[in-house]
């Protein structure tokens, strides 16, 4: 997104067109400008929840598995420990929610159901999707999956995350499809402790921690130094940095690695516009998009259901 971009045309009550979808500009449309600070904001509970955790399996006995493998694992439990607590991310969340404040501040917040919320409306969104079952699936497919891929920051994330790895997509394809069914399949699915719930926690803190994960991997503060000083041949009886290991800032990472992640252009990664982004693609892109596109029009009560799902 160009924060350059032009608005002025923008104009509450005037008429506009995108991806030739027409409607009426009102105050509730948010501007390029207005969106643009989104990119570099993102939830902080989650990811100070998850920190915490890898905190404390790093903190485990040495004939224990390692922090990164004990939350690998729950993300990605096998079939034999599937129905372990220990080794579930969300049972884990759950387990230690009551022990340490960050966690349990994550375990209030996705558990706590919003007062607008009803559940029958929820229940109607729902069956739309099964009631157009094949158009719905075609469009996610090809239109919210592969389109959303094509997305600059998209693409960045999960290049730099790992996640267009051989041995990943095929998997994460699988997860989003069953995801995906499991959010539509019935009502106790998509309330808290359903299956549609429980995998919209586990897999947002599970990419949260992934993206930790790689970031720890990064040069830390005096790689970077040490690397500077080469470039610039800066004197050797300058202060010595930094020795606590931690990941290296962005820019000076950049500095020494320019093909690294560029956070002033793309933003942090897993930021709220990005989150908006992958609702709307699971919402409004199959309602305005792809549905019209096969011939499929929503009744207006029937696009509010919807929407309420998502």
């Amino acid at each position: 997104m160009n924060s350059a971009y032009d608005d002025s045309g923008l104009v509450e009550g005037t008429w506009q067109e995108c991806l030739g979808v027409k409607f009426k500009w009102t105050s509730q449309h948010l501007t390029p400008q207005q969106l643009h600070p989104l990119i570099y904001s993102y939830d902080k509970a989650a990811t100070e929840a998850v920190e915490r955790l890898d905190d404390m399996m790093a903190s485990q006995p040495t004939n224990s598995p390692s922090g990164d493998e004990n939350l690998d694992e729950a993300a990605n439990p096998s079939p034999k420990k599937k129905n372990n607590p220990q080794w579930h991310l969300y049972e884990l969340i759950q387990e230690h929610a009551s022990k340490d404040e960050r966690i349990g501040k994550l375990w209030a917040e996705v558990n706590t159901v919003p007062e607008w919320v009803d559940w029958d409306q929820i229940e109607r969104g729902q069956k739309i999707f099964f009631r157009y079952g094949g158009a719905a699936i075609s469009t996610l497919t090809f239109l919210s999956l592969l389109g959303g891929m094509g997305g600059a920051r998209t693409v960045e994330t999960l290049g730099r995350t790992g996640g267009f790895d051989v041995k990943v997509v095929r998997r994460r394809l699988l997860e989003t499809v069953q995801h995906t069914l499991n959010v539509h399949r019935d009502l106790k699915s998509i309330q808290p402790g359903g299956d549609g719930f429980v995998n919209s926690v586990s897999y947002f803190i599970r990419d949260i921690h992934i993206l930790l994960s790689r970031l720890q991997a990064l040069p830390t503060l005096d790689t970077v130094y040490h690397k500077h000083q080469v470039l610039t041949r800066a004197p050797h009886h300058q202060s010595p940095p930094p020795t606590r290991r931690r990941p290296a800032p962005h820019h000076a990472i950049a500095a020494v690695q320019p093909r690294y992640y560029d956070t002033a252009s793309y933003g942090v990664p897993i930021n709220d516009l990005d989150s908006m982004g992958t609702i709307s693609v699971f919402s409004a892109a199959p309602i305005w998009l792809g549905l019209p596109r096969q011939g499929i029009r929503l009744r207006e009560q029937e696009i509010a259901d919807y929407l309420a799902l998502w």
